[in-house]
């Protein structure tokens, strides 16, 4: 069986009126560099938000591509939520942050999520 490994719109967040009520409403964990904000949901959604002021477009343009990539991987596991990772310090290196967004999606898929949700 072929697994679908694309970015539907249906798992995107990308009305001003979803991210407004995810920021309103949603509940926020910090994780160092990103804070996650997320709401239960019908599937699950991803959003992003990455300020100019950590870097130019290709910053930017990296970081929601290694996250894209994360929630593709793991998206047969991951909790109905609609989520926006919000990019709130810059990464010290790669490497950290790469590790430290896996971690979101490790503790995501766990059952740790589930309790504290």
């Amino acid at each position: 069986m072929k697994r679908d490994l694309s970015f539907s719109i249906k798992h995107r967040i990308s009305k001003k009126a979803d991210f407004e009520r995810l920021y309103k409403e949603g509940k926020r964990v910090n994780f160092g560099c990103y804070l996650l904000i997320f709401l239960p949901s019908s599937l699950p959604r991803l959003g992003f938000s990455i300020p100019v002021r950590f870097g130019g477009a290709v910053f930017r343009n990296r970081r929601k591509r290694r996250i894209r990539n994360l929630f593709i991987q793991n998206l047969s596991d991951l909790p109905e939520y609609d989520m926006i990772f919000c990019l709130i310090k810059k990464p010290q290196n790669e490497t950290i942050e790469l590790e430290e967004l896996k971690g979101i999606f490790e503790w995501l898929k766990s059952k740790k999520f589930q309790k504290d949700s």
